[in-house]
């Protein structure tokens, strides 16, 4: 192993992240140390003039009216989709422990999709809030 997480064909070592000191050593320079013009440094998004009226922003986030449109598509298309499965899940024999619909005692194959149906659920309703969130906040942002 060559210094700086560099392997024997000069490519960087997967742990060797960008922006750390190892990712700035080459063939044995230091590009940090030589004061190099192309050194890595963290940026500040400034948006430009006439972004506001097309952008929410959050502390640590700025977000377009199509992804927040995006967002909120998905979230509508989570609660159309999943309920309709969830009925499927609930009409099939294989959810029941006699084989007869709504007999006997939930299997583990009904739970499971039960998980499965309750997690997507509620992801798409995070995501769809966060849509309408950012949605209004670019509406904020141009008044």
């Amino acid at each position: 192993m060559t210094p700086a997480g560099r392997g024997a064909a000069g490519r960087r070592h997967p742990g060797a992240a960008h922006g750390t000191r190892a990712a700035h050593v080459s063939r044995g320079v230091d590009h940090q140390a030589a004061g190099d013009p192309h050194e890595w440094a963290p940026h500040e998004i400034v948006p430009r003039p006439g972004w506001s009226d097309r952008l929410a922003y959050w502390p640590a986030m700025v977000l377009s009216r199509r992804w927040a449109t995006f967002l909120i598509l998905v979230g509508v298309w989570t609660w159309v989709i999943w309920p309709r499965f969830a009925v499927a899940i609930w009409n099939d024999a294989r959810a029941w422990s006699t084989g007869e619909i709504g007999q006997g005692s939930p299997t583990s194959f009904l739970w499971v999709h039960a998980l499965l149906i309750g997690a997507s659920l509620a992801i798409g309703t995070t995501v769809g809030v966060l849509g309408v969130r950012a949605w209004l906040a670019g509406r904020r942002q141009r008044s």
